[in-house]
């Protein structure tokens, strides 16, 4: 069910979206408090959503998402999508050896 969502992303409901976000929300000790909605962007985000994609799943503007991510980027201090990625999955915060 969830890779037919996956597929059909654009044309469900923003309910339906919001029942798929199963998401772990960023440590704010990392990159400081995200907004509910930003949690919700970031969610699609590293699943590998393309902010039009992300903006017609949550029924926002284009440009609404592109303001979302640019607020998760500068609170994460992530210069690009694989610094995120990287802080979001905790490999950032691993200790060198």
């Amino acid at each position: 069910l969830a890779q037919s969502a996956r597929r059909n992303f654009r044309f469900l409901d923003t309910t339906l979206v919001r029942l798929f976000l199963v998401y772990r929300p960023m440590d704010s000790n990392v990159i400081g408090p995200l907004t509910p909605r930003e949690n919700e962007v970031l969610a699609l985000m590293v699943k590998g959503f393309q902010s039009q994609q992300i903006a017609d799943g949550l029924g926002i503007s284009l440009r609404t998402v592109k303001m979302h991510r640019g607020n998760i980027m500068r609170k994460a201090g992530a210069k690009n999508l694989a610094q995120l990625l990287a802080l979001y999955y905790g490999s950032a915060r691993r200790p060198a050896d």
